[in-house]
């Protein structure tokens, strides 16, 4: 229930009591935990919260994920990307992630973590095993899917440090790529094309053992620009999504590719 409708519907009083009631039907034990999350740290798409925590301790965030309850059998893919950014030199943050049931997400509890030295990010999304094998009785994310992100301080100084829920497909889904991997992309003619309004499709490869490393691309007919950027330790302050290139302007390397070349 958002705030307009409950000033409708408690217009001239001076306290409101929400009443609701949990009923069984069946003769079966059922066991449910009741939480009601306050409006003021919901994550609304693409909109991010900028806060502080200290050292030890957690800072939550919530939001439904409708995006299950909106497929479609011909469009029946959904996701979400969560991202956090550190804004303080030298501060570090994890994330931890609960679904289906609300809880608070910790250290040793939680469905989804990530944990990296610098900016964290995930993805939840149709595709996750989790959120295909359900009862539909209970755990069923074509009911509204509760997402809960515990940002926790694993350092000894206050970190600033911002967080975002991103689900709508601005730039197209991002595709991640294994080591010796090659992919083959193709962009089909389309007369609405242009350099404002581009085509993007955005790849994600893990530099797990921090190493040296060859990137080979090559445009096989056509046109088309490439952009490189990356988030890591040494570029703390970047949120995993606000990093993504899209330009030369925020790119460390860039080329134009020509298949005539």
């Amino acid at each position: 229930m958002n705030g307009n409708r409950l000033k409708s519907e408690c217009k001239g009083s001076d306290s409101c009591i929400l009443i609701f009631s949990v009923t069984g039907e069946t003769d079966n034990t059922s066991r449910y935990r009741i939480r009601v999350f306050k409006g003021r740290n919901k994550l609304f798409s693409n909109n991010p919260i900028f806060d502080t925590v200290s050292p030890g301790e957690f800072k939550y965030y919530w939001f439904v994920s409708t995006g299950a309850i909106f497929a479609t059998q011909n469009n029946p893919d959904w996701f979400h990307d969560i991202g956090v950014g550190i804004k303080t030199p030298g501060a570090d943050v994890d994330m931890y992630v609960s679904v289906f049931d609300g809880r608070y997400p910790t250290e040793k509890d939680y469905d989804f973590k990530s944990t990296n030295l610098g900016a964290e990010a995930l993805t939840l999304s149709s595709e996750d095993r989790v959120f295909k094998h359900t009862n539909p009785d209970s755990i069923n994310p074509n009911q509204g899917l509760p997402v809960v992100i515990g940002v926790y301080n694993p350092g000894n100084v206050i970190a600033q440090f911002s967080v975002m829920e991103r689900s709508e497909n601005l730039l197209g889904n991002i595709y991640s790529l294994a080591t010796n991997e090659s992919k083959t992309t193709t962009l089909n003619r389309k007369n609405q094309r242009s350099a404002d309004n581009p085509d993007v499709k955005v790849f994600r490869w893990y530099n797990w053992e921090q190493g040296n490393f060859q990137l080979q691309v090559k445009a096989l007919q056509g046109k088309a620009n490439f952009y490189l950027n990356f988030v890591g330790e040494t570029n703390f302050e970047e949120n995993a999504f606000t990093g993504i290139p899209i330009n030369k302007n925020d790119s460390i390397w860039y080329s134009n590719l020509d298949s005539y070349d």
